[in-house]
C-alpha cells in the first residue's frame, strides 16, 4: 500500500507541473511513469520463471531451497510454510520473506522438534514474488513437500507387573536364548556366584561337584503378556496437544512394560478390515517400528467396543491383561477405568499412577 501511494504521489506530481507548465518534457516523463509499471510487470513474469524450490530432510529437520536461476536480482520475495497435523486436521502456517541475489540460494529450516507429536504433513505452498517498485507481485505454485513422523519424549511411568502376570502360560511359551529372566519354569544357564545373587539361586548339587557356588539363572520368556490397546476412537474437538498427550502416555506405558522385562503387543483396531492389528514389543527397539505404523493409522467415528471385539477374536484368553488408553486419554484395564490423565500434568499423573498389571 505506501508503494502505490508513493507511486500515485509522484504520476499526480508529475501530471500537475506537466499541466502547469504545458511541457513536453514533463509529459514524457509521466507516459514513461505510467509504462514503467507495466514493464515491471511483464519482467516480472520472467523472472518467476528462473524460480525454483526444492525440499530436502536431514536429521530432526526439513529444509526447503529456493533458488533464483536468473541473472538478475531480486529484492522481495515471499514463501508460506504450513505444517498440517493428520489427526487433529489442525494446520499452521508462516510467512518469511527474504531477497535473493543473481543465481542465489535462499535455504528454509523447519525444526522437527516445533512441529506437533504424530504424523503429519509440512510444505511450501506458496511463493510470491514482487516487483522491484514493489506494486505487484506474482504467485508460484510449488510441491515442496514432506511427511513427518514426530515421536514424544517419554516419560517415566509407575507400572508394577504382578507376579500373577509373570505366571502366566499359553501353549507353545517361547524363551530368549540370548538373554536370562526370572521364569522358574525354564533355566538359561549356569555361572559363577557374584555378590549379591540370592541364595536361592543356587544349584547345591552343581555348586558341590564344582567346589564352587553356581548360581542357575532363570529363563526369559517372550510371549506377550499384556495386550496394550490405542483406542483410536475421535473424540469431540480433537487438538494436536491431546493427540501428542494420548501418543505420550501410549508408549511410556510401553517403554515401562518393556524395561521390566514383560513383553507385550501394541494393538489397535481398523475400520477397513474391522479387525485389531497388533504388533509385539519385547523391548525399547521394536516400539519406534510399531509406533510409527500407528501414528499412520487412520481415526474412525462412531463407538466400536473393543473390548467385545477382543473377545469375539478370541484374544481375551491370550493375555494376562489387556490395558486400554483413548484418545480421551483415559485409561482402561480390562473393563474397569483405572485411571484420567490430564494434558497439563501428563507427566506427574503417568509417575504415580500405581500401575499395576
Amino acid at each position: 500500500m505506501k508503494s502505490w501511494i508513493a507511486y500515485l504521489s509522484l504520476t499526480a506530481g508529475t501530471g500537475y507541473l506537466m499541466v502547469m507548465y504545458a511541457s513536453e518534457p514533463f509529459l514524457l516523463m509521466l507516459l514513461l511513469e505510467l509504462a514503467f509499471p507495466l514493464l515491471q510487470l511483464g519482467l516480472l513474469a520472467v523472472q518467476r520463471l528462473g524460480l525454483r524450490t526444492q525440499v530436502s530432510e536431514s536429521q530432526g529437520s526439513v529444509r526447503f531451497r529456493v533458488e533464483n536461476r536468473g541473472f538478475l536480482p531480486l529484492t522481495r520475495l515471499a514463501v508460506r510454510t504450513e505444517v498440517r497435523h493428520g489427526w487433529s486436521g489442525q494446520v499452521w502456517k508462516k510467512w518469511e520473506r527474504f531477497s535473493l541475489n543473481s543465481r542465489g540460494v535462499q535455504e528454509i529450516r523447519l525444526n522437527l522438534e516445533q512441529v506437533p507429536v504424530g504424523r503429519g504433513t509440512v510444505e511450501l505452498n506458496r511463493l510470491r514474488l514482487w516487483d522491484y517498485m514493489g506494486l505487484f507481485f506474482l504467485g508460484k505454485g510449488t510441491a515442496a513437500r514432506r511427511e513427518f513422523c514426530r515421536f514424544p519424549k517419554l516419560v517415566p511411568v509407575d507400572v508394577a507387573v504382578s507376579g500373577r502376570t509373570w505366571s502366566f502360560r499359553t501353549e507353545g511359551d517361547v524363551f530368549s536364548d540370548s538373554r536370562p529372566g526370572d521364569d522358574p519354569a525354564e533355566v538359561f544357564g549356569f555361572r559363577d556366584y557374584q555378590p549379591g545373587d540370592r541364595l536361592q539361586q543356587v544349584h547345591w548339587k552343581l555348586s558341590a561337584r564344582s567346589e564352587t557356588w553356581m548360581i542357575r539363572e532363570l529363563s526369559l520368556p517372550e510371549i506377550p503378556r499384556i495386550l496394550l490397546l490405542a483406542d483410536l476412537e475421535r473424540p469431540p474437538a480433537l487438538t494436536a496437544a491431546q493427540c501428542g498427550a494420548f501418543l505420550t502416555a501410549l508408549f511410556s506405558i510401553s517403554q515401562a512394560l518393556a524395561a521390566e522385562g514383560c513383553c507385550h503387543e501394541l494393538g489397535w483396531y481398523r475400520p477397513e478390515d474391522g479387525k485389531i492389528r497388533r504388533r509385539r514389543i519385547q523391548d525399547l527397539e521394536q516400539l519406534y517400528p510399531a509406533g510409527e505404523e500407528l501414528m499412520g493409522a487412520g481415526l474412525y467415528q462412531g463407538p466400536v467396543d473393543l473390548w467385545e471385539l477382543c473377545r469375539a477374536e478370541r484374544l481375551i484368553p491370550r493375555y494376562a491383561g489387556i490395558l486400554r488408553v483413548n484418545l480421551k486419554l483415559e485409561l482402561f484395564y480390562g473393563e474397569v477405568l483405572v485411571g484420567a490423565l490430564a494434558p497439563e500434568r501428563l507427566e506427574q499423573d503417568l509417575a504415580r499412577c500405581g500401575l499395576e498389571v
